[in-house]
Formats: C-alpha cells, sequence, structure tokens
C-alpha cells in the first residue's frame, strides 16, 4: 500500500510549480494559438491580478511571464533573481506577491532549495488573497515538505504534512483545486491525506476521503483497493467485498507499461488467499525493508490462522520501524486481536 514516497507524486508538482507553460515559439512552430477565453488573468483596477492564471498566457504581467518562461526552461537561477527584481514592484498588490513568491517557491523547489522554496511558500500565504488561491499555495507547500521529508528528514515531517492537507480540505472539502491541473492536483492531495491517514490507523476518515475521491473517478484502481482495505480492517465486509470486487473486474490498463497490481487485501477479501499471500511476498520481495508491508504481512498471516508467522512479521516490523509511533501504534493493536 505504501506510495507516499514513490515517484507518483512528480507527476504533476512540477507542472504546477514551474509556473507559466512557455510559449515561446521554436523555429519551424506553428503559429501559437490565441488564449483560451477565460484562460488568462488580467489587471485589476489597481494593478493587482485578478487571480492565478491558469493558461498559458498571462496578459499585462510580461515580465512575470518573462520570469515564468525562465523557470520552464530548466533556468532557475535566473528565473529567481528576476522574481528577486520584481517582489518590489508588486508591493501593495497581495496576488501578483502571492503568485511571484510561490512561482519563486516553485523555482527554489526544483534548484533543491527546499528551505527556501517552503519559506516563500509560506510567506504567499500571508498575503490578503481568495481561498482558492490559499489552497493552490497550500497543495504547493504539501508537495514540498513531502519532497523534502523523502529525501533530507525521514518521516518526521508527516504531522506538519497532515496539517497542511487538511487546511486544504477546510478551503476546499471536495479538493476542487482551481489550478491549470484542476482535478489532478485535487486528486492528489486525496491521495497524500489517504495515505497519512491509513498510516495513522484512521480507516474511517480514509475511506471517507476515498469517497471523495471516487466520486471524481469511480473507476480509480488505487482509490478502490485502499477503500476496501479500509473496509475490511474496519470489519466492514459488505462494503469491503463490494469494492474488492468491482476493482478485480476492472479491465488492465493497457497505458501502463507495467504489470497492474491488485491489493493483497482485495484478494484477501475474495477469499483468494493464494494470491494475497503471493502477492504480499512479492512486495516484501521487492521492498525487504518496508515495515508497513511487514504488517499488512501480519494481519493477513492472521487472517490465515498463522500467527506464528504473523508474529514474525511484526517481530521484523518492529525491529526495522525506528520508534516510528504508529507503526508501534499497529504492532499492538495486532498483537491484542492475537490474544483474543
Amino acid at each position: 500500500m505504501l506510495r507516499f514516497c514513490s515517484v507518483f507524486l512528480a507527476i504533476i508538482f512540477i507542472v504546477i510549480s514551474s509556473g507559466c507553460q512557455p510559449r515561446i515559439q521554436a523555429p519551424g512552430d506553428a503559429a501559437p494559438r490565441p488564449p483560451v477565453s477565460g484562460n488568462t488573468v488580467g489587471k485589476s483596477d489597481a494593478g493587482d491580478m485578478k487571480t492565478f492564471p491558469r493558461g498559458s498566457e498571462i496578459s499585462g504581467f510580461d515580465d512575470i511571464e518573462k520570469a515564468c518562461q525562465l523557470s520552464a526552461d530548466h533556468k532557475y537561477t535566473d528565473s529567481i533573481k528576476l522574481f528577486d527584481e520584481m517582489l518590489p514592484k508588486y508591493a501593495g498588490k497581495p496576488v501578483a506577491t502571492a503568485y511571484l513568491l510561490a512561482q519563486r517557491g516553485g523555482a527554489y523547489d526544483h534548484a533543491k532549495e527546499p528551505e527556501k522554496a517552503e519559506k516563500d511558500f509560506r510567506d504567499a500565504l500571508k498575503q490578503d488573497v481568495s481561498d482558492d488561491i490559499k489552497a493552490i499555495i497550500l497543495f504547493q507547500l504539501a508537495r514540498n515538505m513531502d519532497q523534502a521529508k523523502n529525501e533530507y528528514g525521514g518521516r518526521q515531517r508527516e504531522e506538519e504534512i497532515y496539517d497542511v492537507l487538511r487546511q486544504i480540505e477546510k478551503l476546499q472539502p471536495d479538493f476542487e483545486i482551481n489550478s491549470r491541473v484542476g482535478q489532478k492536483a485535487g486528486m492528489t492531495a486525496i491521495r497524500m491525506l489517504v495515505e497519512i491517514e491509513i498510516l495513522k490507523g484512521e480507516y474511517a476518515q480514509a475511506a471517507e476521503l476515498i469517497t471523495k475521491g471516487l466520486t471524481k473517478r469511480p473507476d480509480d484502481r488505487e482509490l478502490l483497493d485502499d477503500r476496501a482495505k479500509c473496509y475490511y480492517l474496519l470489519n466492514n465486509m459488505e462494503k469491503a467485498k463490494q469494492d474488492a470486487e468491482k476493482r478485480i473486474s476492472l479491465p488492465v490498463n493497457k497505458r501502463k507499461n507495467e504489470p497492474e497490481e491488485i491489493s493483497p487485501f482485495v484478494y484477501l477479501i475474495l477469499g483468494k488467499n493464494k494470491e494475497a499471500l503471493e502477492t504480499i511476498n512479492q512486495k516484501l520481495n521487492e521492498e525487504p525493508n518496508n515495515p508497513w508491508l511487514y504488517i499488512d504481512s501480519a494481519r493477513i498471516n492472521i487472517a490465515m490462522k498463522n500467527e506464528t508467522k504473523a508474529k514474525e512479521n511484526l517481530k521484523k516490523a518492529s525491529t526495522l520501524c525506528n520508534s516510528d509511533k504508529n507503526i508501534r501504534k499497529q504492532i499492538t493493536e495486532i498483537n491484542k486481536m492475537m490474544e483474543k
């Protein structure tokens, strides 16, 4: 299940934090199309941005677009320098200032300076901007914090990331993050929050969040996997079976270049014990130092009345957990289950 530290987070974040899409015409390219109505942002009467831009151009803000273009071309140092020069010019204009800080934060993020990136995102949040804009900035901040955590700091910032994601939910209860990648951004925020809720053992909250995601994408394989597991751990076998049956009935996604993975809990719920064991053992072979997989293996072996193997799994998880309080909590829970 553990996907929180995986590469999938990078799929859309580069798009969000790199700023505007390039509009420079390369030699031989067709003439650029005019911007789609409603996708550009103009100036307010006070000379500020009306909102964050969603399209490929920013009307009336050529200097900002130039800095975004540099970032999109991976010239992060030049981009940051230009943002530095522009910030005093837009003082007193909260939306433009927030946008400049958020975009400079994105450039710092790509330049591998996570502390400076985080400071810019937090400073952007201090501006007097709409809830929609704050949700976009918070999403960038969550991504920045998670990436920095994975690369430099382990899991200790998980609670801070959780708080940021919950702030997004307060501003946008349905995670309709109003950015250029819109629904993708919202879905990724949901996935991040679901991951943390499951790690915390808050399965009811995770299932509720997953339901929000499935409202947008009813055939999402990972969300169905996770909700089936949550319902199973909540002992709601009727709903767990419904999700497991739907998940296993979905056709293979041929667009992916790798074999499709089905959660071992889906197999377990459907009584396919052999497949459940094969799947969790394969995952353990791929990630032998992942304590969460030993937790899952322990649960699966308990369901199959193999307590000796489950105890071995828990011992291994305890050895690998580095005193992680969430893993300790789950080990305690599982031991109590076996004592009954």
